[in-house]
């Protein structure tokens, strides 16, 4: 989809222990300005409702705001990283 919407990208293999994003660009040599970070986030289900999720792509030089943007564009009252059994 990135390359049908004109997006220069690359997608590359990661060796698991290298998922923390500084430790990641020194081992790969990739600038931090040029490395984005998948980050999913759960949200608190609503009553009958099923517990809404995001995948939000965060540049690794920025931080995302959790319980500002992401818990209301969920539109939920409390919303945290998804936990490993969740991703």
């Amino acid at each position: 989809m990135l390359a049908l919407l004109g997006v220069d990208h690359e997608v590359m293999p990661c060796d698991p222990d290298l998922a923390d994003t500084a430790d990641f660009c020194a081992a790969y040599g990739i600038d931090p300005s040029d490395s984005a970070n998948a980050i999913l986030v759960a949200g608190k289900p609503r009553p009958g409702q099923d517990r809404p999720f995001a995948l939000c792509m965060v540049l690794a030089t920025h931080r995302l705001d959790v319980n500002g943007t992401v818990r209301k564009r969920l539109d939920t009252r409390k919303a945290s990283f998804a936990g490993a059994e969740e991703t």
